[in-house]
C-alpha cells in the first residue's frame, strides 16, 4: 500500500514537471524582447548579460540595450531606462538564490482537543471533576532549528529546489502535588468507580502528564517562474513531492505513597502507574503552490509563498502500560492509511547587502489535517479490569505551526 501510494506521487510528480518545462514563456501585461523576457534578466549564477544569448541586445557589463537598460543588473542593483524610466529606482529583479539557511521558530497550537479531563483533586460528585491536570494544563509549545534549500537553475525561467526542515522538538510538561493523598484519575470517574480509585492511580500524592512532539519534513519541488513587465511584481507556480514526518508521545504517570485509605478503611502500599502512548505520521504526496514577489527599491524585495496538497498518511499508534498490579504490561497498538491535508503560507522580506548574499526575515503558518496525534489517542477505558479495552486509531487531528524565520541567501 506504502508502495503503491509513493508510485503514485512520483508519477504525479514527473507529469507536473513535464508540464511546467512543456509551458511557453510567458509574462503579463509586456512584450517579448528580441527572443528573451523581462524575467531573463541577469542575477546570481547567469554570469555576464552578454551570455545570455538569443539577441536582445545586452551588452557587456553591466546593462542592455531598449526598455531595460541597465535594469536588474549587477547582481540586481540599478536603475531602468526606456518605456520603464518611470519606475525610477524600483526595478529591482526577482528573488534568485543557490543556497539558502534559516532559521524556524514555530509556535505549536492544537486548539480544544484530547481529553478534557485526566486528574481530579478530591472525588467527582454529582457535577464536573476539579480538574488539575488535562489538556488544559499544556502551554502552546516552542521549538525551533534550521531549515536548508537548494536550488538547481536550468534555465532563466525555470529551476529544481530541495528543502529540508530540520528535526523541530515540542516539549511540555505539567505536574499536580498534593500530601493530602486525594489526587484521582479519569480511570476510576475520578474516585467514584471503584470507590477510592485503583492502587496505582487513585488517593495518589502526584500525577503527571508529558507531552512530546516532532516534526520534520523533505521537499522536491520545480518551480517555473512569470513577471508582470512595466511592474515591479515577480512570482513562480510550482509543483512537487513533499515527505513530512509527525511523531508524538502523550505520558501519564501516578504515584501513590503508602498511607491509610479512608474510604476503604485498609492500609496502601506505595504503587505506580506509567502511560504511554505514542503516534506516529508519515505523509507522502504531490504538492503545489506559487510566489509572488514585489521590488520596492534596490536591493529590497518582499513576497508571500503559498503551498498545499493532498497526502497519503500511513498512520499508527502504540500503547504501553506499566503498573503494579499489571502482569504482564498492557501492550496496545493500530496502523491504518489515510489521507491527510498540509497548507503552507510564508510572508517575508529580503534585503540585498551584497552581490552575493541577500538577508530575509518572516512569518509563516503551517497546518496539518488528517493526522494522529497523541492526546488525541490516550485510551480512557480502565485498563486493570481484566478485560481487553477497545482498540482504535484517531488520525483526524488537526495541528497549526506559526512563527518565524530568518535567514541568509547566496547565490553565485
Amino acid at each position: 500500500m506504502r508502495t503503491t501510494r509513493a508510485n503514485s506521487a512520483l508519477l504525479l510528480l514527473v507529469v507536473g514537471i513535464v508540464a511546467l518545462q512543456a509551458a511557453p514563456c510567458f509574462a503579463f501585461g509586456g512584450p517579448e524582447y528580441g527572443g528573451y523576457h523581462p524575467y531573463a534578466a541577469p542575477y546570481p549564477g547567469m554570469g555576464n548579460p552578454g551570455m545570455m544569448g538569443g539577441g536582445g541586445g545586452c551588452m557587456d557589463g553591466c546593462g542592455y540595450s531598449g526598455d531595460f537598460a541597465d535594469a536588474m543588473s549587477c547582481g540586481q542593483w540599478g536603475g531602468c531606462s526606456g518605456s520603464y524610466v518611470n519606475l525610477g529606482d524600483t526595478c529591482t529583479g526577482p528573488d534568485w538564490y543557490d543556497f539558502m539557511v534559516e532559521g524556524v521558530g514555530f509556535f505549536r497550537d492544537m486548539g480544544a482537543q484530547g481529553v478534557r479531563d485526566i486528574s481530579s483533586q478530591g472525588i467527582r460528585g454529582a457535577g464536573p471533576p476539579n480538574t488539575v491536570l488535562g489538556r488544559d494544563s499544556f502551554d502552546t509549545d516552542w521549538a525551533a532549528n534550521a531549515r536548508f534549500s537548494l536550488r538547481y537553475q536550468t534555465s532563466a525561467v525555470h529551476d529544481f529546489e530541495a528543502t529540508y526542515l530540520a528535526n523541530m522538538r515540542f516539549v511540555d510538561r505539567a505536574t499536580f502535588t498534593s500530601a493530602n493523598n486525594d489526587i484521582y484519575s479519569v480511570f476510576s470517574d475520578f474516585g467514584n468507580d471503584p470507590a477510592g480509585g485503583y492502587e496505582e492511580t487513585g488517593q495518589a500524592f502526584r500525577h503527571t502528564i508529558a507531552y512530546e512532539s516532532q516534526l520534520e519534513g523533505v521537499e522536491l519541488n520545480s518551480r517555473r517562474s512569470w513577471t508582470m513587465a512595466g511592474w515591479q511584481v515577480h512570482g513562480s507556480w510550482l509543483i512537487g513531492l513533499r515527505y513530512l514526518h509527525l511523531d508524538e508521545s502523550f505520558q501519564y504517570l501516578t504515584e501513590v505513597q503508602p498511607h491509610f485509605d479512608p474510604i476503604n478503611q485498609v492500609a496502601r502500599d506505595a504503587a505506580s502507574m506509567d502511560y504511554l502512548v505514542t503516534t506516529n505520521n508519515d505523509l507522502l504526496g504531490p504538492q503545489f503552490g506559487g510566489e509572488f514577489t514585489r521590488s520596492f527599491f534596490p536591493g529590497l524585495i518582499g513576497g508571500m509563498q503559498f503551498k498545499t496538497g493532498i497526502y497519503g498518511n500511513s498512520a499508527s499508534q502504540r500503547t504501553r502500560i506499566v503498573a503494579d498490579t499489571l502482569v504482564p504490561s498492557v501492550v496496545e497498538s493500530f496502523k491504518d492509511e489515510d489521507v491527510a491535508f498540509i497548507g503552507e503560507f510564508r510572508t517575508y522580506m529580503i534585503y540585498q547587502f551584497h552581490p552575493l548574499w541577500k538577508i530575509r526575515a518572516g512569518y509563516e503558518l503551517l497546518w496539518l489535517s488528517g493526522v494522529a496525534l497523541a492526546n488525541e489517542n490516550f485510551n480512557t477505558q480502565s485498563p486493570f479490569e481484566g478485560v481487553s479495552r477497545d482498540l482504535f486509531l484517531n488520525a483526524s487531528g488537526d495541528v497549526l505551526y506559526q512563527g518565524v524565520s530568518a535567514g541568509l541567501e547566496f547565490g553565485w
